[in-house]
């Protein structure tokens, strides 16, 4: 049985849909796809998830603290 590691994120089973946490309890949001492959050694997620693109992390962080 793997350790469970409290620095990375986490993939669960909500009904019949994988849902992703980060270490936080934050849940990713606008999540479409995941492929979940399962190793002995570690188990590895790929995400397709609707996202925003800005050119900064500055941008980005002035985006989110703009109020609706």
């Amino acid at each position: 049985m793997k350790s469970f590691n409290k620095k990375i994120v986490t993939v669960f089973t909500d009904g019949k849909h994988h849902k992703v946490m980060l270490p936080s309890g934050e849940i990713i949001p606008h999540l479409v796809e995941t492929i979940t492959t399962d190793n002995v050694e570690f188990s590895k997620v790929t995400m397709t998830m609707i996202c925003n693109v800005v050119e900064t992390k500055e941008e980005a962080l002035s985006n989110y603290s703009k109020s609706e």
